[in-house]
């Protein structure tokens, strides 16, 4: 081999060689590149797993959420009905109150009719009993026609006091906002025309 040849041979090893340095330079880089690519391949892996828990426990969370706002429009729901319920006892309270009201009236007004009709039965028990007096007498037919006529009279005043206190209680009634006990004027009525004083009582008509 001559000089010329081994030359030539010289710089071609040293071509290669300078190849062969650039090539483990790019292979050194690219191993670095892979070494990055691969660390944030697992960076990424692990933000993935990570996110999938995060959306696992949204998806939890936004359920427990939807079984909390139905819990509370369940008892916002009960809290209405219970309002509304509330309301309307006040009312009926109210109601209760005007009737118990109206009642109380009532009473005072029977009260004061039987007052009446005590006076009466009385005044008319002694009637009878000076009509039997002086039946002995030759007056007798005389003294009964005083007797039915006062009678009469007594009857048509107490009927007049009696039909003026049930035309004031009617009025009440008409003007009350509310008439739930409306059927009680007719019990009252019916109650009033019953009033009958037992035979042989201080109060007896015979």
């Amino acid at each position: 081999m001559n000089a010329q040849a081994l030359r030539k041979f010289v710089e071609e090893n040293q071509r290669l060689v300078s190849e062969c340095a650039h090539l483990m330079t790019q292979c050194n880089k690219w191993e670095r590149e892979c070494s990055l690519y691969d660390h944030d391949l697992e960076a990424l892996m692990d933000f993935g797993n990570e996110a999938d828990q995060r959306a696992k426990e949204a998806k939890i969370r936004d359920q427990e959420l939807e079984d909390e706002v139905r819990k509370l429009r369940d008892e916002l729901a009960l809290f209405k009905y219970k309002m509304e319920m509330n309301s309307a006892l006040e009312k009926d309270k109210e109601h209760l109150m005007i009737n118990l009201h109206m009642a109380d009236e009532e009473v005072k007004l029977l009260f004061e009719e039987n007052k009446v009709l005590d006076v009466e039965n009385k005044r008319l028990l002694r009637l009878y009993q000076k009509e039997r007096n002086h039946s002995a007498s030759g007056g007798k037919h005389t003294d009964s026609a005083s007797a039915k006529s006062n009678k009469r009279k007594s009857s048509s005043k107490t009927s007049s006091l009696i039909q003026g206190k049930i035309d004031l209680v009617s009025k009440k009634q008409q003007d009350s906002p509310y008439h739930p006990c409306a059927p009680k004027d007719v019990w009252i009525l019916e109650k009033r025309g019953a009033v009958v004083v037992p035979p042989g009582s201080p109060g007896s008509h015979e």
